[in-house]
């Protein structure tokens, strides 16, 4: 750089205020800002030597202070932009701000440097001294708070980054101090005040695609869809070609059920990003999630064999899925064309193939894992075409429309809409409605049923595995009779830590207060108040409190009207088992603590499968009576829910399925049910309706709740008002979806465009 215009800029850097320690312009202060603009020009070097020979000049002269400390901090942040290329620099960086913290034990300049500087070398635990100095001398100062906040962030420490971030906002109003702050809310699974932060951050600066990107995933994880996607529309008119924006909104499509849509913005990633086996995986999953199973294979059959690990390496979770659901793929693209009235893929599918997918296992391992088809091709003809809806039967519209309706009852309004999997629900609660006896239309009597409990979930199975195929459910059986082993367990509820997810909120104050009444010896450790604590939100200095309560605790549940069951009166069914393990002293760089980990879980086993199928068995008994009037078989509708989840029959969807079967049995009985409240047509905010089968611990108290939650008479609708009903308008569901090509055809339609988004009550039509 010319001498000229580098004194023209090293005064414009005074004039602006950018030298340290507000030093008056001179000679000296002339050479420091000098030194501050070649390093601004990437000149460091240059910048480097010229400050170094201005400190051996004045480092002897003690009417300099200001001036040589002026120059050490010019020199420190010069050696500091030189460290990453040569590391050397770090240790010359740290002895520069080591000799101003001896002139001036005051300043925190020096403190704040060093610790970002032990931050950039990755030692979290030596950052932490200087850093604290640092505040303490200036206890407001923004940069200060900023660097703390980052150290506590960086080290999975997000209750004090939290407090750090919320001082230096409140100061200092910053997009990016906004954005950690929001950053680290959503970690505790605070997204309310998340969102907030967020939105702050973009009120001070719109034009920030990780901001937005951030704020999608909030907007996406408390189930608000369009408005996530506004935000990732925002975040990809900034920057088109980001990578991170378009795989983000590529699984917004995909996770919100519209893999048509996934699949172009997750084509447009393998562009972008040739080698990102995400978006590969993806991609051909939302081919063969739609029906194009002639690409999705050919796709996934480039991925798994395009990058097989060399020798000695391990396979990538995507190549190992891979390979499953090309194979899954091939069995469905085989079966287009049948009849799927209550198959069992189970049966036709290697039963090694299924229990290795369910297990995980690495197929290059096992390379004796047969391929379906002794892995033939597959001819381009068999994929689905999509039916556009101006083209689709009217007769199948309807049944669409009402199903969608109907699976929407099963989700809470804080999840994501899925109008796929709520589709899938539906249309399986319909058929199975409709397979039981059609009563006589001049009778007065209730309709019998015409097939076992089984056949029902095997019916809500068939539509709800092809939701997505990366997670089919598969019955597992044979495991309940000692043919096989190694399923894992239902998981309902998992933490990690004290940081509560967002979608758990409602339920850990549950698990734990019921892991505190089996440890009544804690009282004596003066951790009695833990009741208090869990029930104001488990205060930060009295989380150390609950490794106490580790240990395993066996849930339990007694049988509903004993005289009608089976089973011996009064005997207790072991239902589920909730953990709070502690993992051992972990000691990091910002805290020490017990780590714990909370799981809710139904184990597999066949003692329990006896238990709960014989309850299944006649909890179906009960549904039908052949009379008029008030019975119990509404409250029995309910229990299959309830032992159903408990029973955990399938590795998948064991809500999903299960919510089809009771609602189809509701229908049978004359009922229209739909749930209460403002969050209408779906459920309260956080609710998790399998998690509300632990939290009843009995069955009583499951009816009792689920007669709360949904609105639904205590007498059926009498036969001139069921005759009127919706129900008695549509179309038979296996005469319309009779082969799986029509089953995927019609779940390929986001019916969120089309269909209303009324719920049906006694007499009236549902608007189409």
């Amino acid at each position: 750089m010319a001498k000229e215009n580098l004194d023209a800029c090293a005064r414009e850097f005074h004039k602006n205020g950018y030298i340290p320690y507000n030093m008056a312009l001179n000679e000296r202060s002339m050479t420091i800002a000098q030194s501050l603009v070649l390093a601004n020009e990437n000149c460091l070097k240059q910048s480097f030597a010229r400050v170094n020979l201005l400190i051996q000049q004045i480092e002897t002269k003690k009417d300099l202070r200001i001036e040589h400390r002026g120059a050490l901090w010019t020199k420190g942040r010069v050696a500091a932009s030189l460290a990453p290329k040569d590391g050397r620099y770090y240790e010359a960086a740290l002895d520069v701000y080591a000799t101003m913290e001896r002139l001036d034990g005051g300043d925190f300049e020096p403190g704040l440097r060093i610790s970002e500087l032990l931050i950039m070398m990755g030692r979290y635990s030596e950052a932490l001294y200087p850093i604290n100095k640092a505040i303490h001398n200036d206890p407001k100062n923004t940069e200060c708070l900023r660097v703390r906040g980052t150290l506590y962030f960086l080290d999975n420490n997000f209750d004090e980054a939290i407090k750090d971030f919320k001082l230096a906002v409140d100061t200092d109003p910053t997009p990016e101090l906004y954005y950690y702050y929001a950053l680290s809310l959503y970690h505790e699974g605070h997204l309310g005040a998340a969102l907030h932060a967020i939105a702050s951050a973009l009120e001070v600066r719109a034009d920030q695609p990780d901001v937005l990107r951030l704020q999608a995933q909030l907007y996406k994880e408390t189930g608000q869809f369009d408005k996530a996607l506004k935000s990732l529309n925002e975040a990809l008119s900034l920057d088109y070609k980001s990578a991170e924006s378009i795989i983000a909104k590529g699984e917004l499509y995909f996770d919100a059920g519209r893999p048509q849509q996934a699949s172009r913005w997750f084509q447009k990633c393998t562009k972008v990003e040739p080698w990102n086996i995400k978006c590969e995986v993806y991609k051909g999953l939302c081919l063969v999630n739609t029906g194009k199973f002639y690409d999705g294979i050919k796709e996934l059959t480039t991925r798994v064999l395009r990058n097989y690990p060399l020798p000695g390496q391990k396979p990538t979770n995507g190549q190992i899925r891979s390979f499953y659901i090309r194979e899954w793929a091939r069995y469905l693209s085989m079966a287009a064309d049948k009849a799927h009235l209550g198959t069992y893929p189970e049966n036709e599918l290697s039963r090694k193939f299924t229990l290795s997918w369910l297990t995980n296992k690495n197929w290059l391992v096992n390379d004796d894992i047969p391929e379906f088809n002794d892995g033939k091709g597959l001819a381009n003809s068999i994929d689905v075409e999509t039916t556009p809806w101006e083209n689709i039967d009217e007769g199948k519209k309807k049944l669409a429309c009402l199903a969608l309706k109907i699976g929407q009852y099963h989700r809470s309004v804080t999840d994501l809409e899925n109008p796929r999997k709520e589709m899938a629900i539906g249309l399986a609660a319909i058929e199975i409605f409709q397979r039981f006896k059609n009563e006589d239309k001049d009778s007065q009597k209730v309709s019998t049923m015409q097939l076992s409990w089984k056949e029902a979930a095997a019916v809500a199975n068939k539509w709800i595995r092809m939701v997505d195929l990366n997670e089919p459910s598969f019955w597992i059986d044979d495991l309940y009779t000692g043919k096989i082993s190694g399923i894992p367990p239902e998981v309902l509820y998992h933490q990690v830590g004290t940081a509560i997810p967002y979608q758990y909120q409602k339920y850990h104050e549950f698990f734990f207060k019921y892991s505190l009444a089996t440890k009544p010896h804690l009282s004596k450790t003066g951790a009695d108040n833990i009741s208090d604590m869990i029930a104001k939100g488990v205060e930060p200095g009295e989380k150390e409190m609950l490794p106490l309560l580790a240990g395993s605790v066996h849930y339990s549940t007694g049988t509903f009207r004993e005289e009608t069951f089976r089973t011996t009166p009064g005997k207790t069914l072991l239902a589920g088992e909730i953990v709070l393990r502690n993992e051992g002293f972990v000691d990091s760089a910002s805290k020490s603590f017990y780590r714990t980990v909370a799981t809710a879980k139904i184990e597999r086993s066949k003692a329990q499968f006896d238990q709960f199928k014989q309850e299944l068995d006649t909890v179906w008994s009960r549904l039908y009576i052949d009379k008029e009037g008030d019975d119990d078989s509404l409250e029995y509708a309910w229990l299959l829910y309830f032992y159903f989840i408990l029973l955990a029959p399938t590795n998948e969807n064991t809500s999903e399925i299960a919510f089809a079967v009771t609602y189809g049995a509701l229908l049978s009985l004359r009922q229209f049910v739909f749930p209460n409240g403002s969050s209408r047509p779906f459920l309260p905010p956080k609710m998790i309706l399998k998690l509300e089968v632990m939290q009843a611990q009995s069955p009583e108290e499951w009816v009792r709740m689920m007669k709360q939650y949904y609105n639904y008479d205590e007498k059926r609708l009498t036969h001139d008002e069921w005759h009127k009903s919706i129900f008695f308008q549509i179309p038979e569901v296996k005469n319309k979806f009779k082969l799986l090509r029509d089953m995927t055809e019609i779940l390929n339609i986001d019916t969120y465009q089309f269909c209303d988004s009324s719920s049906p009550d006694k007499t009236d039509k549902i608007k189409l």
